[in-house]
């Protein structure tokens, strides 16, 4: 949901550094049905920062607060090898858990936790 808009987005992984992601707008019913079969869910607010490449600040609330996270996204694969990170930008955790939003609720409370505070 963003603002009074509901979007269903669905990253699909082409490999370990190709996705793209499917958007289509929904009903706020549709939503509510989608919503309701979920058993947890991922707070969390997104700020754009670039677009080329596009750079964003996740942070997370509810069961993952304390999360913040950077993601990048390139336009190629050339683009995402030679990309340099800022230093503000911190650890790499693209391969760790804590590196994709749908890895997160495979994790438990502690192993969130411990990996929170390993990075």
């Amino acid at each position: 949901k963003k603002g009074d808009v509901f979007e269903y987005e669905k990253k699909v992984n082409i490999s370990h550094m190709e996705s793209h992601k499917e958007k289509k707008i929904i009903s706020e019913e549709e939503y509510m049905k989608l919503r309701h079969r979920t058993l947890d869910a991922i707070i969390r607010d997104s700020y754009i920062l670039s677009s080329d490449p596009e750079i964003s600040i996740k942070i997370y609330g509810g069961r993952f607060k304390g999360l913040v996270r950077v993601e990048v996204e390139f336009k190629s694969v050339e683009d995402a090898v030679s990309f340099i990170p800022f230093e503000w930008m911190g650890k790499e955790i693209t391969y760790l858990p804590l590196g994709r939003d749908g890895n997160l609720l495979d994790l438990t409370n502690q192993e969130f936790e411990k990996l929170l505070h390993s990075i």
